[in-house]
This record gives structure tokens, C-alpha cells and sequence, in this order.
């Protein structure tokens, strides 16, 4: 909800359904930054001492990152309509393989609990 309230100051020169493009880039840059960086710590120094591992694939990794956009920019349906509906589309259209399509039920469990813990939040 941080880039919401970034978008919502934003908002005084162009409405949100203007910024569309500008949102779906930045939702799809953090997405892949934040799985570099993730990367990137599983295999420094550190991480290898302590025996850290990260063995998500990328494919489920970015349907867990749009899936995760698209839950918490639900919450504002109205000022994110066409954002929303370009997300689906992005989550729907992910050809996944066999094996990640068996991880992505487990991950589906995750899913349903972190959106059962943010119905708790106030937007």
C-alpha cells in the first residue's frame, strides 16, 4: 500500500488510469528486482556459511509477485480497474510447467493465509 500513497500524491497531474502503463512497469520491475536481490542474498558469503538456500523457480516466483499486486490493489478496485484487469490477465496467461503447477498448490495455501491476515489491515 506504500505505492499507493507514492501514485495517490502523484495524482495531482494525471489520474491513476492515465499512470496505468507507468504502474504495470514498476509492479513488473519490482517484481524482477526483488527476485534478483533475493538471488543475490542466497549466495553471498553470508548466506553460504549459514547454509541458506533458495530454490524457488522464476516462473513462480513472478505469478507469486503479480498475484500479490493484484490481492492488494483490489482493495482499491475503483482507482486501480484497469491495472487490476491487466494483473489477471498477467497471472491468467503464466504457462506454468507440471512441477510448478504442484508447487504453485502448495503455494496457493500461502496465498489464502497472508490475504486471510491482510483483510485485518485498514487501507
Amino acid at each position: 500500500m506504500k505505492m499507493h500513497c507514492y501514485l495517490k500524491s502523484w495524482r495531482a497531474d494525471a489520474g491513476i488510469t492515465q499512470m496505468t502503463r507507468f504502474i504495470l512497469v514498476t509492479i513488473e520491475t519490482s517484481i524482477y528486482s526483488s527476485l534478483a536481490s533475493i538471488r543475490r542474498k542466497a549466495t553471498d558469503r553470508f548466506a553460504k556459511e549459514n547454509g541458506a538456500t533458495f530454490s524457488i523457480q522464476r516462473e513462480l516466483f513472478v505469478w507469486l509477485g503479480y498475484k500479490a499486486f493484484h490481492l492488494v490493489l483490489s482493495k482499491k478496485r475503483t482507482l486501480y480497474n484497469l491495472v487490476l484487469e491487466r494483473l489477471q490477465k498477467n497471472v491468467e496467461s503464466k504457462r506454468l510447467s507440471p512441477k510448478t503447477k504442484i508447487q504453485l498448490s502448495q503455494m496457493k495455501a500461502v496465498v489464502r493465509d497472508g490475504w486471510a491476515n491482510m483483510v485485518a489491515l485498514q487501507y
